[in-house]
This record gives structure tokens, C-alpha cells and sequence, in this order.
């Protein structure tokens, strides 16, 4: 093929394969010439194909790319266009040194493009610059899930989930499945940091079924960070080795994850969570949390509060108190290992108030908490001496008794403190959820029947069906019926269904 032949039927060629057509790629594969335009068309289609996980894609290395790209201005365009869709697949595979050497290299082709420099920044943990050329990679798609990805960094999650949902807007429109993907992936991490993992989970699970095997790195780093499981990953044998109560082998492996992990949103969730499943570690950012100084959950730990590996709410979180140590939060994963390793016995209540109680006065600390306010945490409203009082003072003897020989609990000067004795371990009441929380985790893993979701939870169908009514008519669940049966699954009016590749 000449030069115009070449270069019309490759370019054809690229647009037909951004909707997953790729018929034209194998013929065109076995008929480019190695001179330099169609060693770079050649980088360029096989990249492409990568991205869709066909048998004949793969990611070109560096140096191929220089040599594609000497010769003619054409060539060395094209050889910049396939070196820089080669820097996204190091993006999903988080990987940050490779990323570095195909933004050089774009660098030293021609022009640096302005998103995969982007992706460097935010991969270094960086702010992003003001602007991007929409014309690069995934267009302006890829800029908005930057925007959104630099805002949750900043901790500015509003305006992170509007960029995101702006995202999947601008995907949907254009019916192209790498930008929607993109788009999705976002929109699910943005959902998890905000409190709504359930939905997180969703958008996961639908991803999964349809997007190629390059984004299966991602997707399971995702996956895992919801506490769904992600097989076959270094994350989840960790979490599995630490459910196993293996503690310090489990405690080796989240070290050897952050020594490997060089993407630094991950590198600082794997310390979030390092830092609140081992009592040997911390992490400053979610420090505060931890150690009971504020109630508003972090994100990067709000999935393994909601985690779907658990349908049981006392298994979320739990409160690590000891006489000669800060009291600190503890996840459910850890906490039967730690109950060994400490030698501190789980002390439960059948009581949701007494629950609530033991977690408040627990996070309180040495100085313990001032007992009107206590009593508006744990019963929702304000203490009125008169109509209060006995039912308070029956609550504080009940939680005595429960705590009793390893802890006792005083009343000093208008506040209530809890001297621990011995090491004790208490469910983490502030971190419970709430039954129909618990619903949307198991509808979020796929359409289920109410009697499916009643046997899984352990509690009654009609119970179920309530909150199933009350949730489809907010518009959280929406019926599906096949036939006869009727399942439900969760609703989120951003999200859409990914297209599939054809």
C-alpha cells in the first residue's frame, strides 16, 4: 500500500474500532509495510486491539515507538497517537513507572499530550493543570474523569460526584464502550468515597461482565475496595489470609502490597486500611477516625463498612478498648485474629442501645463523654431530666453488667466514663448498618427475589417485602419481571448498562 492508501484505510480502520469493529485490523496487520508509517499505524491498530482484548493486541514498548516514529512528519504523528494510547493501558494496569516512560517518550516524539501527563500527576498524587486538548485519548470524557478523580484527592466529594455523573452523560452520548468504561469506573469510585458503595458494587459488577481484560486491574482494586470479591489479586489474598485469622502473615502481605502499589490513591487507601485492620499500625489521614476524634467515615474506608462480604451488621466494625492503650476502631476482618492476639474476649448485647451506648462511651476516651450528650447520641433526641432519668439510669446498669470484670463504668462531675480493666472488644455500633443498607449490598450483586435476600439476611420475607415496597417507590430498587417472577435490583438513575464490545 502507498502512503494515501495506508493512511485512509488504517484511519477508517480506527474509527470502525472504536465502536469494536475490528475486521479491517487483521487484514490491514498482514499487509503494512515495515517503513515507518506503517510500523506506526501498526503500534497504533495493535494497541487498539489490546484495549479490547483481542488475540492479536498488545502494548508496544518504547523503543519500537521512537523507530516508528522517524522517517516523515506522518509517521511520527501516528507513532505519538500510539504511544500515548499505550500510556492509558499503563494507566489501568496502575502502572506508574510505565506510565513515566511513554509520557517521555511522547516527549521526545513531538508535542507531550496533555491527559496522559494529567494521568502522571494524579499517579504521583498531583493537583491536574487547568486545562487538557479534548482531542487526545477518550476526548473530553477523559478530562472530566480527571477533573472528578483531582476533586475526590482534594476531598472535595460534591463536586467529584458531579463531574462523574457529567462523565457518563458525555460516554452515553457517544456510544463508544473505552469512554464509557472510563466513565463508569469513575462514577464507582466517586460512589464509594460519597457513602454509597451499594451503588459502587453495582456499576462494578455490570463492568465486569462486559469490559475487556485490560481493565481488569482496576476493576478489582475497585472490587476489593467495596469488599467484594476480587479472585486471583494480591488484595484479595490478603483479605483472606486476615479472615483466616493469620494476622501476621496477613499484616506482611498489606506491607508487601504497599511497597508494589506505586499509584498513589491506592498506595493511600492501602495505608487507610493497613491502619484500621492492624492495631500495631496508623494511618494520619484516617487517624481521627480511628481513634474515635470524629464520626464521619473516610473514604477510603466507607466500602469496608459496607462491605458485601458481610450480611450480618456486627460484623462491620469494632472497638478495641485496653488499659494501657487509646481505644481505637477496628474492622470485622481483623477482629476475631486481634481478639487472640490481645487476648480481649468480644463482648456483645442483644441491646442496639446498650450497643450504641458501650461504642459512644468507648470512643469517648479516658475523659468520657458529658451524660446529656451521650444520651441524645445513643437515643436520637434530648434529655429531659424528668421524663429520662430512670430509663437512663437502667440503661447505664445494663451496660455495667455487660462490661462487667473488664471495665467499669462512673459517673464524675455530669459525665460518664468507662474505666477499661482488661482488654475488651465491643461492637462498633456507629458503624452499624442499617437493615435496608444491608438489603441494597446483596440487590446491588445482581436481581434477586425477596425470599433470596430474606434467607442470605436470616430474617422473615415479609420483612423484606416491606422494605422492598418502601425502596421502589423512592426509586432506589426497580421491579424486573420474567414470566411470573418478580426480582429487584439497584437504581441509579446515572449509571446505564456499559455497552458491550461486538
Amino acid at each position: 500500500m502507498d502512503h494515501d492508501e495506508t493512511t485512509v484505510r488504517c484511519e477508517d480502520a480506527l474509527v470502525r474500532g472504536r465502536s469494536g469493529d475490528f475486521r479491517e485490523h487483521r487484514v490491514l496487520l498482514t499487509q503494512l509495510s515495515a517503513a515507518p508509517l506503517g510500523a506506526a499505524y501498526r503500534c497504533l491498530l495493535e494497541t487498539q486491539l489490546w484495549f479490547a482484548g483481542e488475540p492479536l493486541g498488545r502494548l508496544p514498548g518504547t523503543e519500537e515507538l521512537e523507530r516508528a516514529s522517524t522517517g516523515s512528519p506522518a509517521a511520527r504523528s501516528v507513532a505519538r497517537r500510539a504511544t500515548a494510547l499505550a500510556a492509558r493501558g499503563a494507566v489501568l494496569h496502575r502502572d506508574r513507572a510505565a506510565l513515566v516512560e511513554y509520557d517521555a517518550c511522547i516527549r521526545r516524539i513531538g508535542e507531550p499530550d496533555t491527559c496522559v501527563a494529567a494521568w502522571g500527576r494524579r499517579a504521583h498524587g498531583e493537583s491536574l493543570p487547568p486545562e487538557c486538548d479534548p482531542r487526545d485519548g477518550f476526548g473530553g470524557v477523559e478530562w472530566v474523569a480527571l477533573r472528578s478523580l483531582d476533586a475526590l484527592a482534594r476531598g472535595d466529594r460534591e463536586t467529584a460526584l458531579k463531574l462523574a455523573r457529567t462523565g457518563c452523560r458525555m460516554a452515553d452520548s457517544d456510544e463508544e464502550p473505552q469512554p464509557q468504561y472510563l466513565a463508569y469506573i469513575v462514577l464507582a469510585r466517586v460512589r464509594r468515597h460519597v457513602g454509597t458503595p451499594h451503588l459502587a458494587h453495582h456499576i462494578l459488577q455490570r463492568l465486569s461482565a462486559v469490559a475487556p481484560p485490560a481493565w481488569r486491574p482496576w476493576l478489582n482494586w475497585e472490587l476489593a475496595a467495596v469488599g467484594a470479591p476480587a479472585p486471583g489479586t494480591a488484595i484479595h489474598s490478603a483479605l483472606e489470609t486476615l479472615e483466616r485469622g493469620e494476622l501476621s502473615e496477613a499484616e506482611r502481605a498489606f506491607d508487601r502490597l504497599v511497597e508494589e502499589t506505586s499509584w498513589d490513591s491506592e498506595r493511600r487507601e492501602l495505608d487507610a486500611w493497613r491502619g484500621y485492620h492492624f492495631v500495631t499500625r496508623s494511618d494520619q489521614h484516617t487517624e481521627p477516625y480511628v481513634h474515635g476524634l470524629t464520626f464521619d467515615c473516610p473514604g477510603e474506608l466507607t466500602g469496608l463498612l459496607e462491605s458485601v462480604r458481610s450480611e450480618r451488621a456486627h460484623e462491620l466494625g469494632w472497638i478495641l478498648a485496653r488499659p494501657t492503650a487509646r481505644t481505637r476502631r477496628l474492622s470485622g476482618l481483623a477482629v476475631r485474629a486481634t481478639a487472640a492476639h490481645v487476648d480481649a474476649p468480644m463482648v456483645t448485647s442483644k441491646s442496639p442501645r446498650i450497643a450504641a451506648f458501650l461504642s459512644h462511651l468507648a470512643l469517648a476516651g479516658p475523659e468520657g463523654a458529658e451524660a446529656k450528650a451521650l444520651f441524645r447520641r445513643v437515643y436520637g433526641f434530648r434529655y429531659i431530666a424528668l421524663r429520662h432519668r430512670d430509663a437512663y439510669k437502667v440503661l447505664v446498669s445494663r451496660a455495667r453488667k455487660t462490661v462487667a470484670a473488664r471495665a467499669e463504668i462512673e459517673r464524675v462531675d455530669g459525665r460518664i466514663v468507662l474505666r477499661v480493666l482488661a482488654p475488651l472488644l465491643l461492637p462498633d455500633a456507629t458503624t452499624t448498618s442499617s437493615a435496608e443498607d444491608r438489603m441494597l449490598r446483596l440487590f446491588a450483586s445482581g436481581r434477586s427475589a425477596p425470599q433470596q435476600i430474606a434467607s442470605r439476611m436470616g430474617i422473615s420475607v415479609r420483612t423484606v417485602q416491606r422494605a422492598v415496597k418502601r425502596l421502589t417507590e423512592e426509586g432506589v430498587l426497580s421491579e424486573v419481571r420474567d414470566g411470573r417472577r418478580v426480582s429487584y435490583e439497584v437504581q441509579d438513575t446515572t449509571f446505564h448498562e456499559p455497552t458491550r464490545w461486538k
